[in-house]
């Protein structure tokens, strides 16, 4: 184990920070598992093609470091049946699309494909973050990364106080 270097003189009080140790860089044998949380609103094809660049980057990234990364993809909103009520796919709570795992890179490349963003689809980006991290949180290896790709702020939080904020899709 590294030994830190002294604390200032007015952090050398081990209560106001307690005995805390952190390893800042994970051991050479411990594999990444990066979570690529990917927005697919309307708003990145809208007025711009977004996403063609993520697309193409996030293939050439897990394409180049599949042997090396385990990546997972959480979508948002997550994709639902077309034949879903609209406000029910405009907002759908993202979930784990991919697990992170060995190899995976084709598995992601098939999703961000068949994904497209489209009309109607909103940007739930706290409950894609959420499903992220609780994947994550499950069984932490202190190697884990969440890579946010999106053109904008959040749409889809039903928990605003409505008389301060107004989510972006109207609910």
């Amino acid at each position: 184990m590294l030994t830190p270097p002294p604390l200032p003189p007015e952090m050398e009080d081990e209560s106001a920070c307690g005995a805390v140790r952190l390893l800042l860089k994970p051991s050479r044998s411990s594999i990444p598992r990066v979570v690529l949380v990917v927005d697919r609103s309307y708003s990145m094809n809208q007025h711009e093609d977004r996403w063609s660049p993520v697309v193409n980057t996030l293939r050439a990234v897990t394409n180049a470091l599949n042997d090396s990364v385990h990546f997972g993809l959480a979508l948002f909103p997550f994709p639902l049946p077309m034949n879903t009520p609209p406000d029910t796919l405009a907002c759908a709570p993202a979930a784990m699309n991919v697990e992170p795992g060995p190899n995976t890179a084709g598995e992601i490349g098939q999703w961000l494909t068949d994904s497209t963003p489209h009309p109607g689809l909103g940007t739930p980006t706290y409950s894609a973050l959420s499903a992220a991290g609780a994947y994550l949180a499950q069984n932490p290896t202190g190697n884990d990364y969440i890579i946010l790709a999106t053109d904008g702020g959040p749409g889809c939080n039903y928990d605003l106080d409505i008389f301060s904020c107004t989510c972006l899709n109207h609910a």
